[in-house]
């Protein structure tokens, strides 16, 4: 039972690159490893850290606004999100475009749970509704407990939303965060792979649910 807790919360730090920045990776240098359900998986390694970078793809059969309203919605993320025990958006200023974002992870013993802070920007195109919601790294501090919990590195994780003709929505999913805190590279790797499908899965089964709540600033953004 702890052995499987383990491995779904290591599964969560799985798409790790120390080096990598989303934004700076080469379309070549993607390796496609598998495809399953509908969901391309591909990956990457880093040559200075050893891990793998993984990039999953597929299609959510969900309009676009509400597939971006259960991505960025603080209060969704619970709900599909593995191990996420809080999301939290700190500043709400220049909602829905841009904010400030905390997260913690449950991780079981030994390993102390994870906190990460991000800066989340969201661009969407006014004519093709193309979206990208970007997470970096902030230098914003929080407090917390060493001994008790990691704060983890953003390093540009992106997804990008593209409406298909259908009415569904075209996903690609990048993820590019160190866990920090000593996570063995081989014990990410071999958990990573299945990463990309069960991120997907738990995604389209949340935008299926009968409790689904939109958030109505995040749909306002596709609004004319």
């Amino acid at each position: 039972m702890i052995r499987t807790a383990l491995l779904s919360s290591i599964f969560l730090f799985a798409n790790s690159v120390l080096a990598a920045d989303a934004a700076n990776i080469n379309a070549n240098d993607w390796h496609r490893i598998k495809e399953q359900d509908g969901v391309i998986a591909y990956k990457m390694r880093d040559e200075e850290s050893g891990l793998y970078l993984f990039k999953s793809v597929g299609v959510i059969e969900a309009p676009i606004d509400q597939v971006l309203s259960v991505v960025v919605d603080s209060k969704e993320a619970q709900e599909w999100v593995p191990k996420l025990m809080e999301c939290e958006i700190l500043d709400v200023s220049e909602f829905p475009d841009t904010f400030l974002q905390y997260s913690k992870y449950d991780v079981p013993w030994p390993m102390k749970d994870r906190v990460f802070i991000s800066d989340v920007k969201i661009d969407v195109d006014p004519r093709t509704h193309r979206t990208e919601i970007r997470y970096t790294n902030t230098q914003h501090q929080i407090d917390y407990d060493p001994e008790k919990v990691v704060q983890g590195y953003i390093g540009g994780s992106t997804y990008t939303l593209v409406p298909t003709r259908a009415g569904f929505t075209h996903i690609t999913a990048v993820s590019v965060v160190d866990p920090k805190g000593g996570v063995p590279a081989w014990l990410v790797n071999w958990v990573a792979e299945s990463m990309p499908f069960d991120t997907m899965q738990r995604l389209r089964a949340r935008l299926e649910s009968d409790d689904l709540v939109l958030d109505e600033n995040l749909i306002a953004l596709y609004q004319e």
